[in-house]
């Protein structure tokens, strides 16, 4: 936007699709009429990001770098699960050959998270550092009254060589 501050954005999307098929052959150790089992899992999940960020030297002493954004972050998660839990004739694998009643289950969940979040450092004389952070998320997935989550942060840091002026071969 300037040469002090700017925009990004980006968004990004991963998506599978797993089939997975499970034999058990007829004779095997504590399942002899063997059994037959497909799972199919399906993921999609997008993050969608934008910030602004300002970075500046203030004075001959101090630098202030600061970013604000938000993300929001949808999943989505199936898994679906047929078991032909003991095999009519040996070596034919579907689902179809069983001898008993297929064992289904099936589980689905859905995600939104929205978040904010901002950092600040200020910088003094390229030795000494003070960096706040903050971030709020909203999960829907936990209950309305209680579905926001704030973690904060705060640190300072020194590099001591530059502060005092060490010169060393050791020390860089």
């Amino acid at each position: 936007i300037t040469g002090d501050l700017k925009a990004n954005f980006h968004t990004g999307n991963d998506y599978y699709n797993d089939r997975r098929k499970l034999r058990v052959a007829y004779g095997t150790n504590g399942t002899p009429f063997g059994s037959y089992q497909e799972t199919g899992y399906t993921v999609n999940e997008n993050n969608t990001e934008a910030s602004l960020s300002f970075n500046k030297r203030l004075n001959a002493d101090f630098n202030l770098d600061v970013l604000a954004g938000g993300n929001l972050r949808s999943k989505f998660y199936e898994e679906n699960n047929q078991i032909a839990p003991r095999l009519a004739v040996a070596g034919i694998y579907t689902l179809a050959n069983s001898r008993d009643p297929l064992t289904s289950t099936s589980f689905y969940s859905k995600l939104k998270v929205y978040s904010l979040f901002s950092s600040a450092q200020l910088g003094f004389k390229d030795y000494a550092y003070l960096n706040l952070t903050a971030r709020n998320d909203w999960s829907s997935t936990l209950p309305v009254q209680n579905n926001s989550y704030f973690y904060p942060s705060a640190n300072a840091s020194v590099i001591l060589s530059e502060a005092f002026g060490w010169k060393s071969d050791f020390l860089s």
